[in-house]
């Protein structure tokens, strides 16, 4: 185990809040490889998807972790032929828990998505959210 944020967040389309960011103790999952990140740094045009970044002081990605398709949630279908299917999120408020690591000089956690809340314009995923790490809230 390493020393980690628990980030709870709320997004409202275009905008992320804050609900809580808690340290702990816990295993963290892989980055994705560091030729992606500096691929991607700063700019999603060309990547499609939903993922965090967390960034230095400089706005350097350092760290980079997929997430599950923002817009769509999986959900048991009635149908027991069916086991699990997606759908699109309904309008409102969705909650988000990230494990991310506790790295030194990370800053900001950055958040990129594609089709939230209908906002997808070109197959591109954009920033959605930024969370302050250091000092508790959005960015």
């Amino acid at each position: 185990m390493a020393p980690a944020f628990r980030l709870r967040l709320i997004l409202h389309g275009d905008r992320v809040d804050v609900h809580s960011i808690i340290p702990v103790d816990a295993f963290v999952p892989p980055p994705v490889e560091a030729s992606t990140i500096e691929e991607a740094n700063g700019s999603p045009a060309g990547f499609s998807g939903s993922w965090v970044e967390l960034w230095d002081a400089q706005g350097v990605a350092v760290y980079r972790q997929a997430l599950p398709n923002l817009a769509v949630e999986e959900v048991f279908s009635d149908d027991p032929s069916r086991s699990i299917e997606s759908r699109p999120r309904p309008p409102g408020p969705t909650p988000l828990v990230l494990l991310v690591p506790d790295i030194p000089d990370v800053k900001q956690a950055v958040l990129f998505s594609t089709e939230v809340a209908g906002l997808d314009r070109d197959g591109n995923a954009r920033e959605i959210g930024r969370v302050d790490l250091r000092d508790g809230g959005a960015g």
